[in-house]
C-alpha cells in the first residue's frame, strides 16, 4: 500500500511539471440538455430528439464549482436519478433510477454504466466505480429505464459516462480543500507524439469523515492515447486506482438522538474497513463510413480486504470481456431503416475466502471458494422511419448467464455447483415529432437482472456454494413522455412509466452479523413522473427537476408477515432538485436546493426516514488571465442552515441501524491554474 502511493506522487509530480503549461478548468454549462441533436448510444441509430424513451445528456460544470466527493453532483438534475451519497467511501454512493438500485448495499446494482465506451458493470451485473475521477467526468448520457435492450442486466436503465482529456500540449493542476479534513490534488498532462494523442491524470483525495472511524485515501491514475489512420480510430487506456476507508456503519435512533457523529460501536472494535487495488486495460477501436463496426475489449484485477462486522472478506477478482457491434443504414420498401447488430460476451473469476473476525484482524477460515461468471449476449437493435416525423424502434437480447462454484473448504462438506439464467429482453418504441419540434413517445420493454455474485455467495445458513433459491428478477415496463420547448427559452422533459417486476430482489440481515443477504419479493409495481425543466438566458440559467415514484410490493409475505401494498424500503418518493446560476463575465454564483419526502426504512413500513431540505451555494472567479496563465477559484458551502438530515439507508437492517447520517454544514475552497 505504501509503495504504491509512493509511486502516485511521483506520477502527479511528472504530470504537473512544469507549472507554466497548466490548464485552466473552462466555465462552462451545468445543465441537462433535454433534446440535443447528438446520437447515443453504441448504435449511434436514434437521435436524442426521436428517441422514443426517457433520456437526458449532459454537460458537466468544469469550471471547478463543485466539491467533486459524491456523485450526486456529477448526476444532480436528472430527473428520475436520486443518489444517496453515504459520505462512506467503504461502501460508496448508491445510484438508483426509478427505484432500481436502491437495494443495494455497496456499489451500484440494477444500472449499467460504461466509462468512455468501457463497462464498469461486469458479467454478473455489479458495478464499482472506484476508478472513475469525477474531477475529469465531461459528459453523461442518462438512459432511464429498461427501454435499450442492446445493455442488458439492468433493470434501472444506462449511464454513459465520458472524460475528456486536455488539449494537446495542455498541463494543468487543481486544488480543492474543505471542512473534515476533505483535499483533492488533481494533476493533468497531454501531448501528441507519432501523430497519436495520449493524456495522462492523477488525482489524491483523503477525507477524515465527519463521523468517527470514517477516515479515507483514495489514489487514481488514469491515462489514454488514441490514434486516427484514415477512417478508423484505436484507443487504449488504463486506469489504477488504491484507496482505504474506514466504515463507520449506520445507526439506529436511540444511537442517531445520542450523537449523529458516532460510529457504531460494534464497527471500531472490529475495525470495519475496506482496502481495495483495482486495475482495468481497455482498447476501442471504430471504423466510421458505410456500414460502421465499433470493437472494445477489456480486462481488469481487484483485491479486495473488506473486514465487516463479523467476518473478514478476502476476495481477488479478474474480468475481462468484449463488444463488438456493426451498424449502417438500408431501406425497407421505401421505408429508410437504421440498424445495429452486435454481441457481448463478459467473464468475471473470484477467489473469495472469509475469516472470522478478531478484532480487525483474520480468524479462522470459514469460507474459500471459486466463482466464475460467464455473460454471453447477442443483440439488435432498429429504427424505422416511417414519415419524417414518425419513428419505430424495436431492440431484442438475449442474455445467457453462467454461475459456477468450486469448493474449497470441505470440513462442512462440499457445495460446489452451478446456475444457469436467461432470458430474452425485447423492447418496443414509438416516437412522433410535431411541427413545432416537440416529440411524444411511448414504448413497452423488458429487462432481466440476475443476483451478483456476492448475493449468491451470502447465505443466511452460512454455507458455501451459491444460494439456490434466490432467482433473477424480471422487468415488464411501459412508459409514455413528451420533450419539447416552451417558448425560446423553456425545455422540457416529462415522462411516466408503469413497470411489474417478478421476484424483486430485497435485501435484510437475517441476525446482528452485519452482513446482507437477499431473497425474493413475489411481485412489485413501480410507477412514477420524471419532470426536467430548464430557462436559459444570457446571464441566468434555472434547472428544476421533479420526480414522483410509488413503487410497492404487490405480492410479498416473509415468515407469516404479508407485506402487500408495502412501499419498497429505500426509494424516495418525492424528490426535487432546483438550480439557479448567474454567470456574469468572469465569475459565477449557483445556488442548488434539494428536497426528498421521508422514506421507508423496512418491508414493514414500521419507522421511515424523516424528510429534509438542503441548501448549497458556490460562488468564485474564472478564466482570470495573469502573466501569461489563466486561473480559476471558488468557494462553497455544501448545507447552508446546518440541517440534520439522513443521507444514506440501511434498508432492513437488523437491531433498527437504518440511518447514515449526512455531514452538517461544510465549506470548502477550491482552485485552478493554466493556459490555453
Amino acid at each position: 500500500m505504501i509503495a504504491s502511493k509512493i509511486i502516485f506522487c511521483v506520477l502527479a509530480l511528472m504530470s504537473i511539471v512544469p507549472l507554466c503549461g497548466l490548464r485552466a478548468q473552462e466555465a462552462d454549462s451545468n445543465r441537462v440538455l433535454l433534446f440535443p441533436p447528438i446520437l447515443i448510444n453504441g448504435s449511434r441509430t436514434d437521435e436524442v430528439s426521436m428517441a422514443p424513451y426517457g433520456l437526458s445528456w449532459r454537460v458537466v460544470d468544469v469550471d471547478g464549482a463543485e466539491s467533486r466527493l459524491g456523485l450526486s453532483e456529477i448526476l444532480a438534475g436528472i430527473p428520475g436519478v436520486e443518489v444517496q451519497d453515504r459520505f462512506n467511501f467503504a461502501v460508496g454512493d448508491r445510484i438508483s433510477m426509478r427505484g432500481f438500485g436502491a437495494r443495494t448495499q455497496f456499489g451500484v446494482r440494477g444500472i449499467k454504466v460504461f466509462v468512455d465506451g468501457l463497462p464498469a458493470t461486469l458479467a454478473d451485473g455489479q458495478t464499482t466505480l472506484d476508478h472513475v475521477d469525477l474531477g475529469a467526468v465531461r459528459r453523461l448520457v442518462v438512459l432511464r429505464g429498461p427501454a435499450s435492450a442492446i445493455y442488458g442486466n439492468a433493470s434501472g436503465g444506462v449511464i454513459r459516462i465520458e472524460t475528456a482529456p486536455l488539449d494537446p500540449g495542455g498541463r494543468g493542476l487543481e486544488m480543492r480543500a474543505g471542512g473534515d479534513g476533505f483535499r483533492r490534488v488533481q494533476g493533468s498532462s497531454s501531448g501528441r507524439t507519432d501523430g497519436a494523442f495520449y493524456s495522462v491524470d492523477v488525482t489524491r483525495r483523503s477525507y477524515d469523515g465527519y463521523r468517527e472511524h470514517s477516515k479515507s485515501e483514495h489514489s487514481r491514475l488514469t491515462a489514454s492515447a488514441s490514434k486516427t489512420v484514415g477512417d478508423s480510430e484505436l484507443r487504449v487506456s488504463v486506469s489504477v486506482v488504491d484507496f482505504d476507508a474506514l466504515n463507520p456503519g449506520s445507526l439506529n435512533a436511540s444511537q442517531l438522538a445520542a450523537n449523529r457523529d458516532a460510529a457504531n460501536g460494534f464497527n471500531v472494535v472490529q475495525g470495519t474497513r475496506k482496502d481495495v487495488t483495482q486495475g482495468q486495460l481497455g482498447v476501442a477501436w471504430r471504423r466510421r463510413g458505410g456500414v460502421e463496426l465499433d470493437f472494445t475489449v477489456y480486462g481488469l484485477f481487484r483485491k479486495l480486504d473488506n473486514p465487516i462486522p463479523v467476518r473478514v472478506i478476502d476476495l481477488d477478482r479478474t474480468a475481462a470481456g468484449a463488444r463488438g457491434e456493426f451498424s449502417g443504414s438500408a431501406a425497407l420498401g421505401a421505408f429508410p431503416v437504421s440498424w445495429v447488430l452486435g454481441a457481448s460476451t463478459d467473464y468475471q473469476r473470484d477467489s473469495r475466502r472469509n475469516f472470522a473476525n478478531e478484532a480487525g484482524s483474520r480468524g479462522a477460515l470459514t469460507l474459500d471458494q471459486l466463482e466464475g461468471v460467464l455473460n454471453v449476449a447477442p443483440f439488435v437493435q432498429a429504427a424505422l422511419e416511417v414519415t419524417e416525423r414518425v419513428n419505430l424502434h424495436g431492440a431484442l437480447r438475449y442474455d445467457r448467464v453462467r454461475f459456477d462454484v468450486a469448493d474449497r473448504f470441505l470440513a462442512d462438506g462440499d457445495d460446489s455447483g452451478g446456475r444457469t439464467m436467461h432470458a430474452w429482453s425485447p423492447s418496443v418504441g414509438i416516437a412522433f415529432q410535431l411541427a413545432s419540434g416537440s416529440v411524444f413517445y411511448s414504448n413497452f420493454s423488458t429487462a432481466f437482472e440476475t443476483p451478483t455474485t456476492t448475493e449468491l455467495a451470502n447465505r443466511p445458513g452460512g454455507s458455501g456454494g451459491f444460494n439456490t433459491g434466490l432467482q433473477p428478477q424480471r422487468t415488464r415496463s411501459v412508459e409514455l413522455g413528451w420533450r419539447g420547448s416552451i417558448g425560446s427559452y423553456v425545455r422540457v422533459d416529462l415522462g411516466a412509466y408503469r413497470a411489474v417486476v417478478t421476484d424483486e430482489l430485497i435485501p435484510f440481515e437475517a441476525e446482528s452479523t452485519g452482513r446482507t443477504f437477499f431473497r425474493n419479493a413475489g411481485s412489485a409495481i413501480h410507477r412514477g413522473v420524471e419532470l426536467g425543466a430548464s430557462l436559459e438566458r444570457p446571464l441566468f440559467r434555472l434547472n428544476v427537476t421533479y420526480t414522483f415514484q410509488d413503487i410497492r410490493f404487490d405480492r410479498f409475505s416473509v415468515g407469516g408477515e404479508v407485506y402487500d401494498g408495502n412501499e419498497i424500503p429505500g426509494s424516495t418518493p418525492h424528490r426535487s432538485d432546483f438550480q439557479l446560476s448567474y454567470t456574469p463575465p468572469g465569475w459565477f454564483l449557483t445556488l442548488r436546493a434539494v428536497t426528498a419526502s421521508r422514506v421507508a426504512v423496512n418491508d414493514a413500513n414500521s419507522e421511515f426516514s424523516p424528510s429534509h431540505v438542503l441548501l448549497n451555494l458556490r460562488v468564485g472567479a474564472q478564466r482570470i488571465r495573469l502573466a501569461g496563465l489563466v486561473f480559476g477559484s471558488h468557494v462553497g458551502v455544501n448545507n447552508v442552515f446546518d440541517r440534520n438530515y439522513i443521507s444514506a439507508l440501511a434498508v432492513n437492517a437488523f437491531g433498527g441501524r437504518y440511518f447514515e447520517p449526512g455531514p452538517g454544514r461544510m465549506i470548502f475552497w477550491g482552485g485552478t491554474v493554466g493556459s490555453r
